[in-house]
C-alpha cells in the first residue's frame, strides 16, 4: 500500500490534501503532488506553508499524519511476514537445488526432486510476494528478486532431475524388453519314443 496525495488515475485527493483544497489551499496540494506525490504528512514537517496551515486550523503534524492513514505499519507488516517466509525457504531450496545439481542429478531420489520442486516454487511465489508488498524500497525489492531467482533455478533443476530419470526408467525397460528377442519352444522325440522332452531356443 502506498500514499498518493493525489491520484493519478481519478485526480482523488487523500484525506489531507481534500482539507487542503476544502478550505482553498489547493495550490499547497498542487506543489506538494508535484514534488512527491507518495509523501507521508510527517515527511512534511519542513513545509512551512503547510505547517502554518495546520496551525491556522487547530491541527499538529501528529494529528493530520493520523488523519493520513497509517499506510507503512500495513504494508511492513506483510512485507516482514514475507520476507522471514522467504529467508526460511532459502534453505531447503538452496540444499535441494545444490543435492540436484550434484548428488541426484539422475534423478535416483525422486523424494528429493520433488522437495525441490516444492521449495523452488515456493520461493518463487515468496518473492513476488514481497516484491509487491515492498513497493518502492529497493532492500525487500531485492530480496524478492533473489527468492524468485533462486527458487526459479532449483525448479527448473527438479524438473531436469524428474525428466532425466524418467528417460532412465524408460531406457532400461526397453533394454530388458530387447535383451531377448526371440523364444522357441519345441518337442523333443526319439525314433524309438524312449526318449522325449522340450528345447528352448533363446535369441539374444
Amino acid at each position: 500500500m502506498t500514499p498518493y496525495f493525489v491520484d493519478r488515475k481519478t485526480g482523488t485527493l487523500c484525506a489531507v490534501a481534500y482539507l487542503l483544497s476544502s478550505t482553498g489551499r489547493n495550490d499547497i496540494v498542487t506543489r506538494v503532488a508535484h514534488a512527491d506525490n507518495n509523501v507521508r504528512v510527517r515527511e512534511l514537517a519542513g513545509d512551512s506553508a503547510l505547517t502554518n496551515w495546520l496551525r491556522e486550523n487547530g491541527l499538529s503534524l501528529d494529528e493530520a499524519a493520523f488523519i493520513q492513514v497509517v499506510y507503512v505499519n500495513e504494508s511492513s507488516d506483510v512485507v516482514m511476514y514475507s520476507a522471514a517466509a522467504s529467508v526460511a525457504l532459502l534453505v531447503p531450496t538452496l540444499t535441494t537445488g545444490v543435492w540436484n545439481l550434484a548428488g541426484n542429478e539422475d534423478g535416483h531420489r525422486p523424494w528429493i526432486s520433488g522437495i525441490g520442486l516444492v521449495a523452488g516454487l515456493a520461493s518463487v511465489g515468496a518473492g513476488a510476494q514481497i516484491r509487491v508488498s515492498s513497493g518502492p524500497d529497493q532492500k525487500f525489492r531485492g530480496l524478492g528478486n533473489t527468492n524468485m531467482i533462486i527458487g526459479g533455478a532449483a525448479a527448473a533443476l527438479a524438473v531436469h532431475t524428474m525428466l532425466h530419470h524418467h528417460r532412465v526408467v524408460a531406457n532400461e525397460r526397453a533394454a530388458s524388453r530387447r535383451a531377448v528377442s526371440d523364444a522357441t519352444i519345441s518337442p523333443i522325440v526319439s525314433t524309438d519314443h524312449s526318449r522325449t522332452g522340450m528345447a528352448v531356443s533363446l535369441r539374444f
